[in-house]
Order: C-alpha cells, then structure tokens, then sequence
C-alpha cells in the first residue's frame, strides 16, 4: 500500500464530489494502487473531510469545538482537563451543590405530585390514575 498524502485525499475528494463515487474508487486503485477501504478508513483518521449525506459529497469538516467529544466524555476526572475551569474549588463545589439541591426539590415535587404520605394515620396515598395518565407505570415489590 502506498502511503498517502494531502494531494491524494484532495484529489480523490474533487473527484468524488464532481465525477462521483465509482471515478474516486478508480482513482484509488488505479493512482494510488491502494484498496478503497483501506483508504477511506486512512482518510477518516488523517483528513479534516467528512461526508455530507444531505448533499451526498465530501465537505471540510467545521470545528465544533462547542461539544465535548467521546473521548472527552469518557476520559477519568483526574485526565478530564476543563476548557472553563476556575481557581476557586470551594466556589465549584457550593455551586455544584446548589444544582444538585435544585435537582432533588424538583424531583421531590414531582413525586409529590402522585404520592401523599400520612404519618398521623401512618398511610401512603399513591394516585395510581395521575401516575398512568402521565405515562408512569406503578411497579410494587
């Protein structure tokens, strides 16, 4: 297999996105002397071109650096380095805190919504009709 360079995948992409995919596949074999798969997976990795379904051609790739990738996403705590990270940990922490307490009082008014406990007579009232008509199913174990 040859290896392949800038010119090659741009050349292949011009050809794709003008002639289409059988003039780029005999481009590949014939120019490149390389397998088309192998090939596109090579491109994939090395080249900022992805394929565009909607137009059905190849395009240069935008930086949407907005979005955490994958890799970012399932990378540990302590290797997960924070584009906006502040200096100060205990303000992360009341904040983060404050979001889970916002978290727990907005499911706990949900639940009570559907679920009424009596302690003085020591009876659980669960409003079975509300909990199906909003679409949750009562599982008792």
């Amino acid at each position: 297999m040859k290896n392949l360079n800038n010119t090659d995948i741009d050349r292949y992409v011009e050809i794709y996105n003008s002639q289409g995919k059988d003039s780029a596949i005999e481009y590949i074999t014939r120019e490149c002397q390389t397998n088309y798969l192998a090939f596109q997976r090579k491109m994939r990795k090395t080249s900022n071109y992805v394929y565009d379904r909607c137009t059905k051609k190849f395009r240069v790739q935008i930086n949407e650096d907005q979005f955490m990738s994958l890799d970012e996403l399932c990378a540990p705590k302590n290797a997960m380095v924070t584009k906006h990270s502040t200096t100060n940990p205990k303000k992360d922490r009341a904040i983060y805190d404050e979001i889970i307490i916002d978290l727990m009082k907005d499911r706990l008014t949900e639940i009570a919504k559907y679920i009424l406990f009596e302690q003085s007579s020591r009876e659980i009232h669960i409003k079975t009709d509300r909990l199906k008509q909003d679409g949750y199913t009562l599982v008792m174990n």
